[in-house]
């Protein structure tokens, strides 16, 4: 059981994994093992993984060492989980049978199985003031502004049991898009084996909204509004403007280059960065580190539990600059001519800055204070972890 857990860390660790699966995956796999290892009561004595000298997972586990992170992320581990728990109760036997069965599953003949691809160019017939919507269950998507005609270039990809499978499932496939006055929308069949990965050349300022499954975003230079939701994957976004919304369970997050009349980043799981973007920004984080970096926002929020903050701030604070984390260091950088009132704290770390302050009380785990008079508010503050102010570019 140990080198099982090694194994399935080692997945964690190379980001194949997410630790919640990876919990899920351990307990199902403990109730296997225990059942395997102790009879009931009056029963004989059952022939043990250890004692056939086969453990009927560990080939199942040797192919997972091998699957690509991309790939990994299609696999359904619920799926597989209850697949091994069939096997409690039931003996070596079943446990077998349980872990045949996972790799027959769908989700396993996307790692496992044949796989055949097909590569189709479509035309979109974009108009003015039209939003494009995309839908996908799995599979990568990346938006680029062009100036020639707008289209789309999908690589779809299906794995099944069996050559001829394969071959019937790619033939029969065909990208769905639907147009109304509003929008064109694109769509994929929520196929496990399926996998599309898709790439738009749109004209600049068409909105976007995307949704995801199982898959990275990235969008470039459209200079348009965008709205992003997903539930694994990672989203790299530039040179945009407008609205901007990404909502995502677990993945990193990147914004370059955009001036957001308003920006929205929440995750469940993943590091955050902002990289010389303006507007007014809002992030939510339960786990990952923030950073921004050269950025300029009207206000900012970021609110996290587990995650180490910094801002570098290039234009002088005169609205909100409000940041919270439970465990994690806060670092916020500002630039000369900042007029705002200051509170840095710290339950259990310190609280420090390097800047002068108007009417300022300085304890350990608290500072307060005021930089010109004091029109705008920096309030951050810190559980479990140290929380500094100091301009940019000084030495730490």
């Amino acid at each position: 059981m140990k080198d099982d857990i090694k194994r399935i860390m080692k997945l964690v660790q190379e980001g194949k994994i997410s630790p919640e699966d990876a919990a899920e995956l351990i307990e199902a796999l403990g109730e296997a093992r225990r059942d395997d290892e102790e009879p009931s009561p009056g029963e004989p004595e059952k022939e043990t993984s250890a004692r056939s000298g086969e453990d009927p997972f560990s080939k199942l586990f040797g192919a997972l060492d091998k699957i690509s992170k991309d790939v990994s992320k299609n696999v359904n581990w619920e799926e597989i989980s209850a697949q091994v728990r069939q096997g409690v109760g039931k003996g070596v036997e079943a446990i077998k049978h349980a872990a045949e069965e996972a790799r027959k599953s769908s989700s396993f003949s996307i790692v496992f199985g044949i796989e055949h691809s097909k590569h189709v160019e479509l035309p979109l017939n974009l108009s003015s003031g039209q939003t494009l919507r995309i839908d996908l269950a799995h599979g990568d998507v990346k938006v680029v502004a062009t100036e020639g005609p707008a289209k789309v270039v999908v690589d779809a990809t299906i794995r099944a049991h069996n050559d001829e499978e394969a071959k019937r499932l790619i033939e029969a496939y065909t990208p769905v898009v639907e147009e109304s006055e509003s929008a064109i929308v694109m769509r994929q069949p929520d196929t496990p084996q399926l996998v599309t990965d898709m790439v738009f050349h749109v004209p600049s300022g068409v909105p976007l909204e995307v949704k995801v499954s199982n898959g990275d975003v990235s969008v470039e230079g459209t200079q348009s509004s965008c709205r992003i939701q997903g539930s694994r994957g990672d989203v790299a976004l530039s040179g945009l403007d407008g609205p901007v919304e990404v909502v995502i369970q677990s993945g990193d997050v990147k914004v370059a280059k955009t001036k957001a009349t308003i920006l929205t980043v929440e995750t469940k799981s993943g590091d955050v960065k902002l990289e010389e973007t303006s507007g007014i920004l809002n992030i939510k984080t339960a786990s990952g580190d923030v950073d921004l970096a050269r950025c300029a926002p009207r206000t900012l929020s970021v609110e996290a539990a587990s995650s180490d903050i910094r801002a570098d701030l290039v234009e002088p604070v005169e609205g909100t600059i409000n940041v919270r984390t439970v465990s994690g260091d806060v670092l916020i950088e500002v630039v000369d001519g900042s007029d705002c009132r200051v509170s840095l704290s710290s339950l259990r770390g310190s609280a420090s800055t390097k800047i002068e302050l108007e009417d300022a009380n300085v304890q350990p785990q608290k500072v307060t204070g005021r930089l010109g008079n004091g029109s705008g508010t920096i309030d951050a503050s810190t559980i479990s972890g140290d929380v500094r102010l100091q301009l940019r570019n000084s030495a730490v």
